[in-house]
């Protein structure tokens, strides 16, 4: 669901690059998301809210809102599985 809603995004923009560049990333793209949507501090109920809002960004026509808050969305999972990586036990 949330690759669908990434590559949704990358398509309606009309970036075929982006499509592309999105279409080759999935592979690694699942393991990230399938590891962030199971920490604690993340989750789909905290992923989905941050898609509600770029959407909502997206539906008012605010491209630097849409944005700003698809970059925090990125952000904020990124920094969610280098600290489980990093507390992590190997």
């Amino acid at each position: 669901m949330d690759l669908d809603f990434h590559k949704f995004l990358a398509v309606v923009s009309g970036n075929k690059r982006l499509v592309k560049a999105i279409e080759r990333f999935f592979y690694q793209a699942r393991i990230l998301l399938r590891t962030s949507l199971t920490l604690p501090s993340r989750g789909p109920k905290v992923s989905l809210a941050e898609h509600r809002k770029v959407v909502e960004a997206i539906i008012e026509k605010n491209a630097s809102l849409a944005e700003k808050k698809a970059k925090e969305h990125v952000r904020n999972t990124k920094e969610a599985v280098l600290r489980w990586f990093e507390n992590t036990q190997w």
